[in-house]
């Protein structure tokens, strides 16, 4: 189960307001700024990039739907407070 656009239309955008802008060419709120591996299976299987369950407007799950929210960040800036440092429990 993967996911890119994570929790961002519960909570806010993604810290980084530019993430999409790449290889979609407009900020879309996704946590990673291109594609990641199943969008390329997506793409070689010709099928539609899946659209998250809580996007706005979204009610085509003919295809399916992503349940998951978020992974992992490599920077403190990544909203420390809302996520677990490593750091802090070593």
């Amino acid at each position: 189960m993967l996911e890119t656009i994570t929790i961002s239309q519960l909570i806010s955008r993604q810290i980084f307001f530019t993430y999409g802008e790449t290889f979609f060419k407009f900020p879309t709120g996704r946590a990673s700024n291109g594609r990641l591996i199943p969008d390329f299976i997506a793409e070689r299987a010709n099928l539609p990039l899946i659209p998250p369950y809580l996007y706005p407007g979204s009610n085509r799950y003919i295809d399916g739907a992503n349940f998951a929210s978020i992974g992992a960040g490599v920077l403190a800036e990544t909203r420390r407070g809302l996520v677990h440092i490593l750091s802090d429990y070593m």
